[in-house]
């Protein structure tokens, strides 16, 4: 082994060694100057440090390159959770459920003029009524709010009267945006507003179960809201487990708590564009789709925002599927499942001025270019998505595949867009607990069923 002599080198490939000149006193070319030694003594420490190095990580646990992958990683979490994985009969009942439907209308108000059509609706499992707004286009600003109470079924399917309809609250001159019923039991309509009235937020209560006569569903106590300074109102969402209210604006989300007797403003949240679409991810917590195509999230203990995910265009509608997966809607044929806990682009090099959207779990085949009121809604018990599209029909996804189903309930287009569609168990008492999909279109309401 070699020893270390002052003022002398040793050459391992020559191994010899060489004394060390001064560079003035060396001859020309000579490699063994303090300079040239000290460049070769500095290149033999980095390449022991550098094999040292490597060899650490060879012995170390290397994090595998798929937990970085929205599909794959997700199966590893469920995994090492102990969850059980769908299996594969699991999968495929979404198909045979979606073959199997059967189309009836179950509400027509084409006895009205021919220009009437249904909007929005909203089912009250706890009575089995159905309330809808409902649009008269002779009259322009004639928008009404009304209840249909259900009538006995027929051949299995629900069934409403439109002569036994009951209008809710007086006509506006602004469309319905919005329509939901929470879990205590209030009715949320929201006015999109215009030129001769302002947007509006319309509140009541709807009765109790035990003392529905079938006929009145609401209590009579209504409550309107109106933003300033002309602010549009697109959307809204109600808490799936208090009274707590958000509503979408142009600009932002207004925030209502119920109380005893009323409801009282909580928080504006102010957002950079308007919001288009609101979904309650848990009690505290709410995702906000915007026009500029961002998902951003709210939580209300800290009051902390957060841009949480990029979809490919303005955002029309977000439905949660489980704690950390949610799908996205919107125009250019865009529909999107993307799980919360992956932000990873799909395009690697980022432009300064370009911002990619995040990469989804699945990119579903959907068909709506422009239109921002079409329905659109996410059932998990059958595992499937219901969307609508611009040329009137409604198209049906796996929601654990990705794939686009056959279902022959759906070959005919509807006699016009459908504006709203929902999963609904019609109701808790009167009727069996199979879930139905409801879609209103023009002047009549469906209700396709297994």
């Amino acid at each position: 082994m070699e020893q270390s002599i002052p003022g002398y080198f040793y050459d391992k490939e020559k191994k010899k060694y060489f004394k060390i000149l001064p560079h003035h006193a060396a001859p020309a070319g000579s490699q063994y100057t303090k300079e040239n030694v000290k460049k070769l003594k500095d290149g033999e420490r980095k390449r022991k440090r550098d094999g040292e190095h490597a060899a650490r990580l060879q012995r170390r646990v290397q994090r595998s390159k798929a937990m970085g992958h929205p599909i794959v990683g997700a199966l590893g979490l469920e995994r090492e959770q102990g969850r059980i994985p769908v299996s594969g009969s699991g999968l495929r009942w979404g198909e045979v459920y979606a073959r199997e439907l059967d189309r009836r209308v179950i509400l027509d108000m084409q006895c009205l003029p021919s220009t009437a059509s249904l909007t929005r609706f909203a089912i009250d499992s706890q009575t089995g009524a159905i309330v809808f707004a409902l649009k008269n286009h002779l009259n322009e600003g004639d928008y009404n709010l009304i209840t249909a109470p259900p009538e006995p079924l027929r051949e299995g399917f629900s069934y409403f009267k439109s002569n036994r309809c009951r209008q809710v609250m007086h006509s506006n001159s602004s469309p319905t945006t919005s329509l939901n019923i929470g879990p205590t039991r209030t009715l949320v309509q929201t006015s999109l507003g215009d030129a001769t009235e302002s947007s509006s937020i319309h509140l009541t209560k709807l009765i109790d179960r035990t003392l529905y006569d079938g006929i009145w569903i609401d209590v009579g106590v209504h409550m309107i809201l109106r933003p300033p300074n002309q602010t549009s109102v697109f959307t809204s969402a109600t808490s799936k487990v208090d009274g707590d209210i958000a509503i979408g604006t142009s600009s932002g989300i207004n925030l209502l708590q119920e109380t005893t007797s009323n409801w009282d403003e909580q928080q504006t949240v102010d957002f950079p564009s308007d919001v288009l679409a609101l979904e309650f991810l848990s009690p505290t917590i709410i995702a906000a789709g915007l026009r500029d195509s961002t998902v951003r999230l709210y939580d209300q203990r800290s009051a902390g925002k957060a841009l949480r995910l990029r979809h490919s265009s303005s955002v029309t509608g977000i439905k949660q599927v489980d704690e950390f997966r949610v799908v996205v809607c919107g125009i250019k044929s865009s529909l999107r499942l993307y799980d919360l806990r992956y932000q990873s682009s799909g395009n690697s090099s980022r432009k300064r001025n370009h911002s990619p959207s995040t990469l989804p779990v699945y990119d579903y085949p959907h068909n709506n270019e422009y239109r921002l009121d079409l329905g659109f809604d996410v059932d998990t018990e059958t595992g499937l998505i219901a969307a609508a599209t611009e040329d009137k029909r409604v198209q049906i996804f796996s929601l654990h595949t990705g794939e686009r189903l056959a279902s022959p309930a759906f070959q005919k287009p509807f006699q016009d867009f459908p504006t709203a569609v929902q999963f609904a168990t019609m109701s808790e008492e009167k009727r069996d607990d199979s879930k139905s999909l409801v879609v209103a279109a023009g002047g009549v309401v469906e209700e396709c069923k297994w």
